[in-house]
């Protein structure tokens, strides 16, 4: 569950739409507000909010 996740770091390289299965932001209480993209794979990758591949 990421809820409960904070973000410490972000990747920086775009990831294809396609292959996000899901998309959460992290908690209110985080340092680094992000959001958690789950991948088919599912990997979950740190990625800054404010980007635009990332917004998209």
């Amino acid at each position: 569950n990421g809820a409960g996740l904070c973000c410490f770091e972000f990747h920086k390289t775009p990831l294809p739409a396609a292959n996000i299965v899901k998309v959460e932001k992290t908690r209110f209480d985080c340092t680094l507000p992000g959001v958690i993209l789950t991948t088919k794979n599912g990997m979950q990758i740190c990625a800054d909010p404010e980007v635009d591949w990332v917004k998209q």
